[in-house]
């Protein structure tokens, strides 16, 4: 019921904003005689691949431990999408279908789905409007093997200027989904909302406000008789940032963020503040630290860690010679899942090359995460991921790619302590792939 009722929630803000701004939009266009241009209904890709899994063991309901026979399975991805822009507003829908059948364990197969939503208006000259929604429903296989949003921002081949920009806006998320994925069995369900405004006071000084509410749960499809650790995470969250230009290459500015945490563990509120610095050095490389205070408080009957500590990151990211990387580490109060941790830790890296030409790519990427004293006891997860592209033509490529999951919790002997391998042969068909990179990595006033 609660789903129900925090999905039509979501649904029906997302819906009335939407047709807020194209009731805008259509007034100014006519007022303007500015035309809008629809791209109609595009394919960006269809794939087809092969491959390998190590699967998991996973405790059932009664204790237990199973794990799916086969190990060999093929994919077949279409994404697909609609796209209109004019001289204020960009949308962008995307819809990416994919059918998965295991080989050799009785006819076993599996249908994952994801839609993403990207509006991005431009309300005067000096306020926008950015509104984004998301919904996937992924087996561990599809997330495992799935890049993070630093992957694919390095993996676009951006200029040095997007890169910085999309590293440092806050709408591109650096963590691999298949971090916590585990968490939630062999199926996970996730979907989100999220809502921003933006205020340019002048060239230097920048108000940004955004908000946005955000869950994850079993699939009620593909956990039968699967015991988990987490059924459920909802989060809200809400803040405020100020920005200043002291110089055309660095930036500074404070930030207050408040998020409200609920699971089938723990209920807790985070709230944060802190101060960041930005430098470009040249047209090579940039750094960004942030640091500050954070508080985490109980909501719930479940009692956690409570306190106030010190957090922080820090990110630089380089491009030169056709190569791109992105680097980060943080530190939180909390956990973005709900175990209720005192602290955690996270650390993203990805790297990018492409042969001139665009022929031959090489991809790679690392992320860890640590949460301390949590409700468990202390949880770690890593990922790893490396894959090697040729390009037969501008518009048809073959790839191979290869990812490492594994999390670990201390005292456990449950699935968490075993390592996932996960190897694909594919063949990728992108009649747009420029426009699906961009939809894939988001968009900044």
């Amino acid at each position: 019921m609660q789903l129900k009722k925090t999905s039509e929630t979501i649904l029906f803000v997302l819906i009335v904003c939407f047709g807020a701004v194209w009731s805008l939009e259509g007034q100014q266009q006519a007022a303007e005689g500015d035309l809008v241009r629809p791209s109609g209904l595009k394919i960006y890709s269809i794939s087809g691949a092969i491959g390998y899994s190590e699967l998991p063991k996973f405790q059932t309901a009664s204790g237990s431990f199973q794990s799916l026979p086969s190990r060999t399975s093929a994919w077949s991805t279409m994404v697909a999408g609609y796209a209109l822009t004019s001289s204020r507003t960009r949308f962008g829908l995307t819809y990416a279908p994919s059918y998965n059948g295991r080989i050799g364990s009785g006819g076993r197969q599996s249908f994952n789905q994801n839609l993403v939503l990207d509006l991005t208006r431009e309300i005067t000259p000096r306020v926008f409007f950015h509104m984004s929604g998301n919904g996937d429903d992924s087996t561990l296989d599809q997330l495992v093997i799935q890049p993070g949003g630093f992957s694919l921002l390095a993996g676009s081949q951006p200029s040095f200027d997007q890169l910085a920009a999309g590293s440092a806006s806050g709408l591109v998320s650096g963590g691999s989904p298949a971090l916590g994925a585990a968490y939630y069995g062999i199926r996970n369900l996730t979907f989100s909302g999220h809502a921003g405004l933006t205020y340019r006071q002048s060239s230097r000084l920048t108000f940004d406000f955004r908000g946005g509410v955000t869950q994850t749960q079993i699939s009620p499809v593909g956990n039968k008789n699967t015991q988990t650790l987490l059924g459920r995470t909802m989060s809200d969250q809400a803040e405020a940032v100020v920005s200043y230009s002291l110089t055309p290459s660095s930036r500074v500015g404070v930030q207050a963020n408040v998020m409200n945490i609920r699971s089938t563990l723990a209920d807790y509120r985070i709230v944060t503040g802190t101060g960041f610095y930005t430098h470009n050095f040249g047209k090579r490389w940039f750094a960004t630290v942030n640091g500050g205070t954070s508080s985490l408080e109980n909501t719930g009957r479940i009692r956690v860690p409570a306190g106030v500590g010190y957090v922080g990151s820090g990110s630089v990211g380089a491009t030169y010679n056709r190569h791109t990387l992105i680097a980060t580490y943080g530190r939180t109060l909390g956990d973005p899942y709900g175990f209720g941790s005192r602290s955690s830790q996270q650390t993203f890296g990805a790297w990018n090359w492409n042969e001139r030409g665009m022929t031959w790519g090489l991809q790679a990427s690392f992320g860890q995460q640590t949460m301390n004293s949590s409700s468990l006891g202390d949880i770690t997860a890593w990922h790893s991921s490396a894959g090697i592209t040729r390009a037969l033509n501008r518009q048809i490529q073959v790839s191979a790619g290869y990812a490492f999951l594994k999390n670990s919790m201390l005292g456990s002997q449950s699935f968490l302590g075993t390592p996932r391998h996960v190897v694909q042969f594919g063949i990728i068909w992108s009649p747009m792939a420029s426009q699906l990179q961009h939809l894939q990595i988001g968009s900044t006033p």
